[in-house]
């Protein structure tokens, strides 16, 4: 997508559908912004173990685990945004996951429970944007926090984190209104 060259930063956030692991699986949204905090492309869809399905239509990713966690969404959620980008994105990452953070920025992170394929996605990633600006955000701020623009850890906070909170809530609603109705 040509558009996407013009990005500056980018909003990643996942979530699991019911507890944490889920057999269900995941869901993952991100935002793409201008210079000028514009929006250019968001998107998202399912992360899912390796007997799960997704609703008709939908943007999924399925792996070898037969549950995904919380943590494996919020990854594959910077990893899917990350693989729309021409190689060498030199803008600023937002995400409220210091275990993704950390991930992508350390040299040598630890991979307990993320599947195979998405620790060697991850890898890729991180050698095809050297130069990424990594901000880790209070998620779930309350209306008064958004507008200070400061959780309540004391990290920046960002309406576009929550509106991809919503979009992930969204799509687990989505898969459960699909799974009850079948």
């Amino acid at each position: 997508m040509n558009l996407l060259k013009n990005t500056a930063s980018i909003y990643a956030d996942g979530g699991v559908i019911g507890r944490n692991p889920s057999e269900d699986g995941g869901t993952y949204a991100f935002w793409f912004l201008d210079g000028d905090g514009n929006e250019i492309y968001a998107d998202g869809g399912y992360v899912l173990p390796a007997n799960g399905n997704a609703p008709e239509g939908a943007n999924w990713w399925k792996c070898e685990h037969t549950s995904i966690t919380n943590n494996v969404t919020e990854l594959a959620a910077v990893v899917f945004a990350l693989q729309q980008l021409p190689a060498g994105f030199k803008g600023t990452l937002h995400s409220d996951s210091y275990v993704t953070l950390c991930r992508m920025k350390n040299a040598k992170p630890r991979w307990v429970g993320v599947p195979d394929e998405l620790k060697a996605a991850t890898l890729i990633e991180k050698e095809r944007h050297p130069e990424i600006t990594y901000v880790l955000l209070d998620g779930h701020p309350n209306k008064d926090q958004l507008a200070a623009g400061i959780g309540k850890r004391g990290n920046p906070c960002s309406a576009w984190n929550v509106a991809c909170d919503k979009r992930c809530g969204e799509l687990a609603k989505a898969f459960t209104s699909c799974k009850g109705s079948s």
